[in-house]
C-alpha cells in the first residue's frame, strides 16, 4: 500500500491551540517533539482532538482519587421509557445484534452524518445540532435518500466543546435545551425513515458546570487527559454528563425506539506523556481502588485495563438505569502495538479488555484502508479474534483524498475492505461521511455523484461480506 505524509503534527497544534483557549497549558516538556511518520491519519485524527473544555479552573496540588464518587441522584421517571428496538445475543458463540420485533438478524449498514462549520483549536469542529445551523431540509433529504438506499444506522456526535449556545452544555448549568431540542428532532426524523441513530456522546461539555469535579482531581501522580479515567473526579463529572443527557431525552420523549446505542464517546484514550503513565517509578491508587507500581510495564497495562473496565462499568449502570434497554458501547481508534502504529502519538490505549471483559454491549472500531496496516494488523492490535461473544462494528471507515485519486478508486477500495473485514468478525460498518465536504480530507458517500454511496448500499448488495 501506498503511504504518504501525515499530519499528526498539525494535529497535535490544533489541540495545543485548544488547550490554550479553553483551559490550563500543559508543560512544554508534556508534548516530545514528534518523528516524522508515514502514515495516514483517519478522521478522528483531523476532526475530534481532545480538548480541555471551555473555562476550566486550575487543578488544586492534590485531591484523593482512591475514594469512588458520590453518586449523582438518578431521578426517576414517572412513566416507563419507550422500549428500544435492537438488542444483542450470542449465537453459536459469536455476538451479534437482532431486531426484537422479529427476531431476525440486525446488520448495521449506515453512515456518520457530521456537520463541521465550527472552528475548534485551529479545525474544524461539529456543528450538527448547533440550534442556529440545523438544517431540516438537508437531514430529511439525507435520511430518505439513505432510506432508499437500504442503510439503517447513521452516527452523530453530540458537541462537547463549540462557543456556549453552540454546544450541548448550558453555560448557567446543565444543558442546552435548544441544542437537545434539535437532538430529539433527529431522532424523530431518523425514526419516520426507518433508520437508527448512534449518539457519540463525546467528552463532557465545558459549559453546565459538569467539569466542576474533573479538572481539580488532577494531582502530581495524574494528570491531563488521564484524569477522565483514571479519578473519581474524571468518572463522576462524565456521570452526571451522561445522566442528564438521558433524563433530557425523556422530558423532551424523544423516540428512544429510534437511538442504536450510546457510545460513551468518541475514541477513549489516555496520554502516555502525562502521569502516571509517563512515570517510572511510584504506587498510584486510581479510582477502581487498586493501587499500580508504575515500575513495571504491565503493572502500567493492567491500570488501564483495570480502569476502562471499570469506567464503562459504571456508566453503563447510570444509562441503563434511566433507560433500561438500551445499548451502550465505546468506541476506540487503534493501538499502538504490537505492530507498530501512530508513532510518536502520545494517545494511548488498550483495547483487548474492553472487547473481551468489559460489560459495553458492543464495541466500535475504527479502523481505515488507507492507515498503513492490513486488517490482519489492525485485528492484532485491537486483540480481536475470529470469535467473539460481542458485536463489534466498524464505525468509521473511510478514503482520504489524499490516497485515492477519485472516489470510485476509493469505492473499490471500501467495497473491499469491508467484505474483508467480515473474516475478523465485524458485524457493522459505517461510513466516515455522508455527505462532509471532501476539502476536509476524505471522499465522502455522495462524492463524484455519489460512487462510495452505490459501492456500498444494502441495496445494491444486500449481503456484505461479498
Amino acid at each position: 500500500m501506498k503511504t504518504i505524509p501525515t499530519t499528526i503534527g498539525l494535529v497535535t497544534l490544533a489541540s495545543l491551540l485548544l488547550l490554550a483557549a479553553c483551559g490550563p497549558v500543559p508543560a512544554a516538556t508534556s508534548v516530545p517533539e514528534l518523528p516524522t511518520p508515514t502514515l495516514v491519519p483517519s478522521p478522528h485524527l483531523l476532526l475530534t482532538p481532545t480538548p480541555a473544555p471551555a473555562d476550566t479552573p486550575a487543578p488544586p496540588t492534590a485531591t484523593p482519587t482512591s475514594i469512588p464518587p458520590t453518586p449523582t441522584p438518578i431521578p426517576t421517571a414517572t412513566t416507563p421509557p419507550p422500549e428500544h428496538r435492537l438488542g444483542v445475543r450470542v449465537v453459536d458463540g459469536l455476538g451479534q445484534f437482532y431486531d426484537k420485533a422479529t427476531g431476525e438478524r440486525f446488520v448495521p449498514r449506515g453512515m456518520n452524518y457530521a456537520r463541521l462549520d465550527h472552528t475548534v483549536g485551529g479545525g474544524p469542529w461539529h456543528s450538527t445540532f448547533d440550534p442556529a445551523l440545523y438544517d431540516t431540509a438537508r437531514i430529511d433529504e439525507a435520511f430518505a435518500r439513505m432510506q432508499e438506499d437500504g442503510y439503517n444506522v447513521v452516527r452523530v456526535f453530540i458537541d462537547c466543546c463549540s462557543p456556549p449556545g453552540q454546544q450541548v452544555g448550558n453555560r448557567a448549568g446543565g444543558l442546552n435545551s435548544a441544542y437537545m431540542a434539535k437532538v430529539v428532532d433527529f431522532l424523530q426524523r431518523a425514526k419516520t425513515h426507518e433508520i437508527f441513530v448512534l449518539l457519540s456522546v463525546d467528552l463532557t461539555p465545558g459549559e453546565g458546570g459538569y467539569n466542576d469535579p474533573l479538572w481539580p482531581a488532577e494531582t502530581s501522580m495524574i494528570q491531563g487527559e488521564n484524569i477522565r479515567y483514571l479519578t473519581a473526579g474524571g468518572l463522576q463529572a462524565k456521570r452526571a454528563y451522561m445522566i442528564d443527557f438521558v433524563q433530557g431525552l425523556l422530558d423532551l420523549h424523544a423516540p428512544l425506539e429510534a437511538v442504536f446505542a450510546y457510545d460513551l464517546t468518541n475514541e477513549v484514550n489516555l496520554d502516555s506523556s502525562a502521569p502516571p503513565l509517563s512515570l517510572s517509578s511510584g504506587l498510584v491508587t486510581t479510582v477502581n481502588g487498586k493501587t499500580y507500581d508504575m515500575a513495571k510495564q504491565d503493572e502500567k497495562d493492567n491500570m488501564v485495563n483495570d480502569n476502562l473496565i471499570y469506567w464503562i462499568g459504571q456508566l453503563r449502570a447510570s444509562v441503563r438505569e434511566l433507560d433500561p434497554t438500551a445499548l451502550v458501547e465505546v468506541s476506540f481508534f487503534v493501538p499502538q502495538a504490537p505492530v507498530p502504529m501512530r508513532v510518536g502519538d502520545n494517545r494511548f490505549i488498550l483495547t483487548e479488555a474492553a472487547i473481551t471483559r468489559s460489560e459495553a454491549d458492543f464495541i466500535d472500531l475504527h479502523p481505515y484502508p488507507d492507515g498503513g496496516l492490513t486488517l490482519a494488523q489492525y485485528a492484532q492490535n485491537f486483540g480481536i479474534g475470529l470469535e467473539v461473544q460481542k458485536p463489534v462494528i466498524l464505525g468509521e471507515f473511510g478514503g482520504s483524498t489524499a490516497s485515492y485519486g477519485s472516489a470510485e478508486s476509493a469505492a473499490q477500495a471500501l467495497r473491499d475492505w469491508q467484505i474483508d473485514s467480515c473474516r475478523y468478525g465485524f458485524d457493522g460498518w459505517l461510513l466516515w461521511t455522508w455527505d462532509t465536504e471532501a476539502q476536509w480530507g476524505f471522499w465522502n458517500a455522495l462524492s463524484e455523484g455519489g460512487a462510495i454511496e452505490r459501492a456500498l448500499a444494502p441495496v445494491n448488495r444486500p449481503d456484505p461480506c461479498r
